[in-house]
């Protein structure tokens, strides 16, 4: 039962920390998810008892940072082309490009 009330109470911590960082719910939901892995695989290093919920606070935000990075790295190496038919896939929106003429530059229109 202790271990029940434990668990909401760092739900709800998490839950808000999660919210934070202004995820999709699933995306948040696997921030959650990870965070609780990490803790569990972790919980013989822990140290100081008072503090546990800021230590996984700590963890959750270690992870989304990590998370950001790889985001960000994915999203330099990307190829224009491939970023314009990834944006097409996900939002099912077209494009059309602007014809070249002397008074206007190429452009894409969403």
């Amino acid at each position: 039962m202790k271990k029940n009330k434990i668990f909401n109470e760092l739900k709800s911590i998490l839950e808000k920390k999660a919210s934070f960082y202004k995820l999709k719910k699933e995306d948040m939901e696997d921030l959650i998810q990870e965070t609780y892995l990490v803790i569990y695989e972790n919980l013989d290093k822990y140290v100081d008892k008072n503090k546990f919920d800021a230590w996984a606070k700590k963890i959750m935000e270690n992870l989304f940072i990590d998370d950001y990075h790889k985001r960000v790295k994915e999203f330099t190496m990307i190829d224009p082309n491939q970023f314009i038919m990834k944006w097409i896939h996900r939002t099912g929106k077209t494009i059309r490009l602007r014809k070249k003429n002397m008074n206007s530059r190429n452009s894409i229109i969403p």
